[in-house]
């Protein structure tokens, strides 16, 4: 038998459902059945929703899992039924093989430029296997600082140096990641700094990951002046790409480490 939420939300993470006076959350929601509208993307991106846009879709998806990643980081997994009857996940696999998604509060994301806003009373549904769910997974996590600086480690997973949605990297990239908020850091100090991201844009680009056929104003194709090398005060992340013969290095150090950080702190992340 199915009832209808009183309402629902998501909080840190994690979303609920309240029915009457009872609130159920984490993996009471497994089996449970959620009717939503997908808002229409500004895909010509002209910064409104209007007809030139993807028209808004109502969807029925179900929960098939669920896994409480930290106190305030929920991953699920969302299922629907294709054109052809099957039941399939909402998210493409991520680099661990999983389908899960992160929900976020009152996020909108142009798919087309990368540009994130408020808006009210919407639920985001971030796929681990995407940006948005990387960077989350990463530790930057919208509920815990301002929308703009998530954005741009969004931008910094998918090397978009000139912030306009173009990716400059590819899946299965090995990185390494520092930031301001001492959430990760480099194992190896030795290895050069891909680029530096701040608010404003990409500070200095040492080697781009592919050919960068335009540069955002600002930018600095090479590092004269030696800027890779020295903090400056709006600084927010810093990515090394890792070559072949130090990944399985860098994977042992980090092992031998594994009692002394936090969860996914000081790993090489994988793009």
């Amino acid at each position: 038998m199915w009832v209808n939420v009183t309402s629902g939300a998501v909080k840190d993470g994690t979303l609920e459902a309240k029915v009457g006076t009872t609130v159920y959350r984490g993996a009471d929601l497994v089996g449970s059945r959620w009717e939503l509208t997908l808002f229409n993307a500004d895909t010509d991106g002209d910064g409104d929703h209007d007809a030139d846009d993807e028209p808004e879709v109502d969807v029925e998806l179900r929960i098939a899992s669920f896994q409480q990643i930290s106190p305030k980081e929920a991953h699920y997994t969302f299922e629907t039924v294709d054109e052809l009857g099957n039941i399939v996940p909402v998210c493409d696999a991520d680099t661990d093989g999983v389908h899960t998604m992160v929900p976020i509060k009152d996020l909108t994301v142009n798919e087309v430029t990368g540009r994130m806003g408020k808006r009210s009373n919407t639920l985001y549904l971030a796929c681990t296997s995407g940006a948005v769910g990387k960077a989350v997974q990463w530790g930057y996590k919208p509920w815990e600082r301002p929308i703009d600086e998530f954005e741009v480690a969004t931008r910094m997973v998918r090397a978009d140096y000139c912030f306009d949605g173009t990716s400059y990297t590819q899946t299965g990239t090995h990185l390494q990641i520092k930031d301001k908020y001492q959430i990760n850091t480099f194992l190896r100090s030795d290895d050069p700094t891909e680029a530096v991201w701040s608010k404003s844009g990409v500070r200095c680009i040492n080697t781009p990951q592919r050919h960068l056929h335009r540069v955002a104003g600002g930018v600095r194709r090479s590092d004269p002046a030696g800027l890779l090398d020295h903090h400056q005060h709006d600084d927010l992340l810093r990515r090394a790409v890792l070559d072949q013969d130090r990944r399985v290095d860098l994977r042992s150090v980090a092992a031998a480490r594994a009692a002394h950080r936090v969860r996914r702190l000081d790993v090489p992340r994988t793009r």
